[in-house]
């Protein structure tokens, strides 16, 4: 027998293959390009926003992990002169030390 049609000994109920993450997310790219692909999925996120949207959320890059690109180096420049709105409170130092 095939894995497809293995049989559990102790139920007689059919063994579904083992399938592993990738494998999952193969068939889910293939049944979205059987049913239309992006002009399908458009169509569908038109009609039910609602839907979509949530869908799409889940789907973007948390806010705590930014993409760095592969230098894995984020640099942060400061664009405004400092200010009187920069002055650390009382006891705080410098990020310098001083």
């Amino acid at each position: 027998m095939s894995a497809m049609t293995d049989i559990d000994n102790e139920t007689g109920a059919p063994i579904a293959p083992s399938r592993t993450r990738q494998d999952v997310i193969e068939a889910f790219f293939a049944a979205y390009d059987n049913i239309g692909g992006v002009e399908t999925l458009s169509a569908w996120a038109g009609e039910y926003p609602e839907k979509f949207y949530p869908l799409f959320a889940k789907m973007l890059p948390s806010t705590n992990t930014p993409f760095l690109g592969e230098s894995n180096e984020l640099i942060i420049r400061h664009v405004l002169e400092r200010s009187a709105l920069d002055v650390l409170p009382y006891g705080e130092a410098e990020p310098d030390g001083s």
